[in-house]
């Protein structure tokens, strides 16, 4: 069984995490004049309006370019392990089919894509012998800013459905910020981590097509 090449949908999700990262520019600037807005002793009804109306908006923005980030990545990363499992002769912790079901499991999700990542990372270098290997440390910080980012989303959503004083509203605002701080923290990672593994699938790539040409010429 041949690779099949990454090149294209590394492109593809690379490009959209580009965009992502100007959208959170965006949204962490628009968090924080509403968190400023509620720190005020009165603002207008028409203040209050215009506020949710263009947090509404790049809610909207933010869950589109959040699915469709995910389908292309899960893209990528599903064919990245999918060419480990073609080359053979790792200890892969997981089938290739896992690369997309493991994102879809309650709890599973919290840890196996984590471990899929890793070995991502670990066995492309092994498989071009990358001289002195680059750390598993990048890994592990751009999965714990994902959990973390992840939690204090949930706990300013919660408080916004909750919410039952302007306090209470302030600090949601306050956490919907910081959240976001973190998405974009982690979109930075994870683009260091896609571009630093896709330089890696190419060196593997032109290298198992060299010896496919050498194997056909004998």
């Amino acid at each position: 069984m041949e690779l099949r090449d990454n090149r294209e949908r590394a492109k593809w999700i690379l490009n959209i995490f580009y965009i992502m990262m100007a959208m959170y520019v965006i949204l962490i600037i628009s968090d924080l004049m509403e968190y400023n807005l509620l720190q005020k002793e009165y603002f207008s009804t028409e203040e209050g309006d215009a506020n949710d109306m263009r947090q509404g908006i790049l809610a909207i923005v933010q869950v589109g370019m959040t699915v469709l980030a995910a389908v292309f990545f899960i893209m990528w990363f599903r064919r990245s392990y999918f060419n480990l499992h073609t080359l053979g002769g790792k200890p892969l912790v997981e089938t290739e089919g896992w690369a997309a079901g493991a994102w879809f499991v309650p709890i599973v999700n919290l840890f196996r894509p984590y471990k899929i990542m890793e070995d991502i990372w670990v066995y492309t270098q092994e498989h071009i012998n990358v001289p002195v290997p680059e750390p598993k440390t990048l890994i592990g910080v751009w999965w714990g800013s994902w959990i973390l980012g992840g939690f204090v989303d949930q706990i300013a959503a919660r408080m916004v459905l909750n919410a039952t004083n302007i306090e209470d509203y302030q600090m949601s605002a306050l956490l919907t910020m910081i959240g976001d701080g973190f998405s974009m923290v982690t979109l930075v990672l994870i683009v260091l981590i896609v571009r630093k593994v896709s330089e890696w699938e190419d060196r593997l790539y032109n290298q198992s097509f060299e010896m496919a040409i050498e194997d056909h010429l004998i």
